[in-house]
């Protein structure tokens, strides 16, 4: 909980410990606030506890979900990521308790060249 919102940080590759995790997976444990304090690094999960958490109608309020650094288009192309996303959200835009209030941002930065990043949006 950060003030009065729930939130969440759900990350591909995330271990029992967030601190082992890759840190350009999971941004919230590159600070120390987070990482230094077990009850805030709590909130940093593996993406299958966001399943969990959908299941049992608890979704926090706010939600960072990032894949894993081949889904992210990181190490492969940008199809690799549409597939991931579609594969991702699709099924999430047809559920009820995902849809109830929700609005949902989709940003990416990979586009081979890491100094030139990008954002893409579709309204």
């Amino acid at each position: 909980m950060f003030g009065n919102i729930s939130a969440s940080s759900f990350h591909c590759n995330v271990t029992p410990s967030p601190t082992q995790a890759n840190k350009s997976c999971s941004p919230a444990i590159l600070y120390n606030s987070v990482v230094n304090k077990p009850e805030r690094a709590a909130y940093v999960k593996n993406t299958t506890m966001f399943y969990k958490d959908l299941k049992d109608n608890k979704l926090p309020q706010w939600m960072f979900i990032t894949p894993n650094m081949t889904s992210d288009a990181h190490d492969t192309s940008v199809t690799v990521a549409g597939v991931w996303l579609q594969n991702f959200l699709g099924p999430l835009l047809e559920d009820k308790n995902f849809m109830q209030n929700t609005l949902v941002l989709i940003t990416f930065d990979e586009n081979g060249a890491s100094s030139q990043a990008q954002n893409f949006r579709r309204c």
